[in-house]
């Protein structure tokens, strides 16, 4: 597995400005929503901590009605292996005494862009 490349792990790192209804995305400085309709795959899949699974739509209207503040990601991690490519992060929410392991796969579209296809949400316990 070849190391994670700049460009997935920024990637990653907006997935959570996104999740935080940034105003200004990426290189294009798309709004948050836009962002996320583009870089989550139509068959997109979030398994959260709660065990609650969602899909693309279900989780943009969980975002747009959710107040919390996320800080990450850090302990980044992950590689590629041909089309896709995992990220490893951790993340905490302010609040909340927690740590949240995300475990995201991005699949390379024939554009050349990545999309992600999976993310897992892992809370950590307290220590």
């Amino acid at each position: 597995m070849d190391a994670i490349p700049k460009e997935l792990e920024q990637l990653n790192e907006n997935t959570f400005h996104a999740e935080n209804k940034a105003k200004q995305i990426g290189e294009k400085k798309e709004d948050w929503e836009t962002f996320l309709r583009g870089v989550l795959a139509a068959d997109f899949r979030i398994s959260r901590a709660s065990r609650t699974v969602q899909n693309k739509d279900e989780m943009i209207e969980q975002i747009r009605g959710d107040e919390r503040e996320r800080e990450g990601p850090n302990d980044v991690g992950g590689g590629v292996e041909g089309d896709y490519g995992v990220v490893t992060s951790i993340v905490t929410v302010k609040g909340d005494p927690n740590k949240y392991h995300n475990f995201k796969v991005f699949q390379r579209q024939p554009s050349g862009d990545w999309q992600c296809v999976y993310w897992r949400v892992i809370k950590l316990t307290h220590q």
